[in-house]
């Protein structure tokens, strides 16, 4: 029988929201999507989201390693580098590689415990490790487990490959790590010119296998001095030998150039290439002393020795642990970024960059730069910034300081256009100055972070969790207010976060999807939200959470390490297809559909419901369970359904071209929704659960309302 004076309500699900109370709450307001994400085929539908599949398994790594904790990871191209607790070295961290275009791991040379990390906890606050490629070379990791400790130190480690392959030749000598009076191809003892780099492999019969570049220098010795040349490679009567050694440069008239020494004996030495004239007393100049340091002693000593130096490749990526060479840093980095070619870290207060296209060098004591106050970096992220003046795009990247100010760097050292706090620094050493240098400007009225994995370059800008919620740095470098706060969207259990430097987030697929541990919940329960970034619509909490997270193959999908499970990674899709499945981690994916209490009637008077119909496409192997509960939180009633779906085809039943062939489609239409009594409440949450399939959704709920007195119930 139905009721007199009712009024219809339509519930139409907008997204989810902190609000409490439909009546003060955008109409739509959700208590929970779990497991649900927006249909984009209907407005107000939701469908559910596709499970997470396991990709990579360490169990069958070369080492096994079914028991690793990912601590980071990066995509690059079609590989995912990443650190784990390594199974080799109890207590450390080490890095592992996966080729998705040959389905396997791709072995890394060079580790060695004394250039791993120590693994960090897996609870608490904690500075989380970043993995960055600076270039098509080079992977650079900062790790707060690194060791530190006298110059070189282990400061920060890389992945390397490069594919370079040199030889050198110098002069070893028995129980030092120092390769001396180098020649090198361009000349002038100059190995950094020759793009040596540490953790480079050394590969000499006077040194062990497995030695590589801790540092290396460039020559700057110079002698002028005169002596006679004979036409042969004999150059003797020279005034000065002092400081002099086999290797170094020798120029002069009638001397070819590209002549190094060989051998030394009193005032006379051996050149590698005869004098094209006889003279006397002609001037004479010796240059060079560069050298490498190395990782282990020689085990003799010999001039003029070739040494062969070689970087990994793509194919045999290699490991190194080390330092900025020239001017290394003196602290444990917190974050690194590669921009305009360079690596940029955080070092404390300072940002220190590397030279040009090699990213383990620092020339210059000028390259490290005091940005703002003496509070530590730690966090960088790159955007694309408008520009308002030309209309394009030029490229910028944002320093984080915590909670504090953010700054944000344009241009380039060698461009002359490279400044900090809106004024240009000449970054040769001549202080600040207002003709060219490197700009970093404060970004006016910002508000920082205490979780650096929760800043993601998007479309619209960088996104981060501020401490007081979500805020996006947009491409015109103006910083948002906090988005979503007073209901209408997710804000509390950002802002209650247990540990906020554990929030872990990425975007792909137009998601921006963020993992947190909810201080405000009961039990402090670890959650995952989704935030559709074009619609502003949230959907969770998901019952995937992430350890690490990354956008996969070019923002089509997403790669995880999940939360409480160890040696794997898992493809997590975000747009449900035609090979989407179901079951997650051998589980069945439950969903829930709740409303935020319905909004209050505003006369005063009490509601009465007895029927309802409900919008879903559901399976007909499957049941829907809807729950009504109070604002006391009482349960008023229950129900439940199964789906409906147009019947199967069987195959040769029905005449070629008469009907459709295949399986059993779910329909999307009301279902009725019977109460065992009268539900009779000031204000109520309405929930639905129902498991996941491919073609199942939910969309308007369909209540007629009649308000009442409580004495005429």
């Amino acid at each position: 029988m139905g009721l007199r004076g009712k009024t219809p309500v339509i519930i139409r699900a907008k997204g989810l929201s902190d609000a409490r109370d439909g009546t003060n709450a955008f109409p739509g307001a959700m208590l929970a999507l779990q497991n649900l994400v927006l249909s984009y085929h209907t407005d107000g539908v939701f469908v559910p989201r596709p499970a997470a599949v396991k990709v990579i398994d360490f169990a069958s790594a070369p080492v096994a390693n079914p028991n690793g904790v990912i601590s980071e990871m990066v995509v690059v191209g079609s590989r995912a580098y990443g650190m784990i607790s390594s199974p080799t070295y109890a207590g450390k961290d080490e890095p592992f590689c996966y080729d998705f275009s040959s389905n396997s791991f791709i072995p890394i040379s060079g580790v060695a415990s004394t250039l791993l990390p120590l693994s960090p906890n897996t609870t608490g606050d904690w500075v989380p490790p970043v993995m960055r490629a600076i270039n098509n070379t080079y992977i650079l990791c900062t790790h707060p487990g690194f060791a530190g400790g006298a110059v070189p130190g282990t400061y920060f480690g890389w992945i390397d490959t490069s594919g370079y392959s040199q030889s050198v030749l110098g002069n070893t000598t028995l129980g030092s790590n120092v390769i001396s009076s180098l020649y090198t191809t361009v000349g002038n003892s100059a190995p950094i010119l020759q793009g040596v780099q540490p953790g480079q492999l050394i590969a000499n019969a006077n040194f062990p296998a497995g030695t590589y570049v801790v540092s290396c220098a460039n020559g700057t010795f110079s002698l002028n001095t005169t002596g006679n040349t004979h036409g042969t490679t004999t150059l003797d009567g020279l005034a000065s030998v002092v400081g002099v050694t086999p290797g170094m440069t020798v120029t002069g008239p009638g001397i070819a150039s590209g002549t190094y020494i060989t051998a030394i004996a009193g005032s006379s030495v051996t050149l590698s290439q005869a004098a094209s004239a006889t003279s006397t007393g002609v001037a004479i100049n010796f240059s060079g002393g560069g050298s490498i340091t190395v990782s282990a002693n020689a085990t003799a000593t010999a001039n003029g020795v070739t040494v062969n130096v070689t970087g990994g490749t793509s194919a045999a990526p290699r490991w190194g642990a080390g330092n900025f060479n020239t001017n290394p840093i003196s602290t444990i980095p917190k974050t690194v970024y590669g921009f305009n070619s360079r690596a940029y870290m955080g070092s404390g207060p300072f940002l220190v960059y590397s030279d040009p296209l090699m990213p383990l060098q620092v020339s210059a004591a000028s390259q490290a730069l005091l940005v703002g106050d003496s509070t530590d970096i730690t966090a960088l992220a790159g955007v694309p910034l408008s520009s308002q003046l030309t209309g394009g795009v030029q490229q910028s990247m944002t320093v984080f300081k915590g909670a504090g100010t953010l700054y944000q760097v344009t241009g380039d050292a060698a461009a002359g256009n490279f400044a900090v706090n809106g004024t240009s620094y000449d970054v040769t050493g001549g202080g600040g100055t207002t003709d060219g240098g490197l700009l970093v400007n404060a970004v006016a009225g910002s508000v920082g972070t205490l979780a650096p994995r929760s800043i993601v370059g998007t479309p619209v800008g960088t996104m981060f969790m501020s401490v007081d919620g979500l805020r996006i740095l947009s491409l015109t470098g103006s910083l948002s207010e906090p988005l979503n706060i007073d209901g209408s969207g997710v804000a509390i259990p950002f802002l209650n976060a247990l540990y906020p430097s554990r929030i872990v987030a990425a975007y792909s697929e137009n998601i921006y999807r963020a993992t947190v541990q909810d201080g405000s919940q009961p039990g402090n329960p670890t959650s995952e939200y989704w935030l559709d970034v074009n619609t502003k619509v949230w959907t969770g909490p998901h019952t995937i959470t992430a350890r690490a997270a990354q956008a996969y193959i070019s923002g089509a999908s997403f790669l995880i390490a999940p939360d409480g499970v160890n040696g794997q990674i898992w493809q997590s899709d975000a747009i449900p297809d035609f090979t989407s499945t179901y079951t997650e981690n051998g589980a069945r994916l439950q969903c829930q559909y709740r409303t935020v209490l319905l909004p209050d009637n505003q006369a005063a008077r009490w509601n009465k419901v007895v029927q309802g119909t409900l919008v879903m496409s559901l399976s007909n192997a499957d049941f829907a369970n809807v729950q009504v509960d109070d604002d006391r939180g009482s349960v008023l009633g229950a129900c439940s359904f199964n789906g409906a779906a147009a019947a199967a085809s069987i195959w040769d039943s029905f005449a070629w071209g008469s009907g459709t062939w295949g399986a059993p489609v779910s329909l999307f239409r009301e279902y009725a929704l019977q109460w065992p009594n009268p539900l009779v409440f000031r204000q109520a949450h309405v929930a639905v659960t129902f498991p996941a399939a491919a073609g199942q959704a939910i969309g308007n709920l369909y209540v007629p309302v009649q308000p009442v007195n409580m004495n005429d119930v």
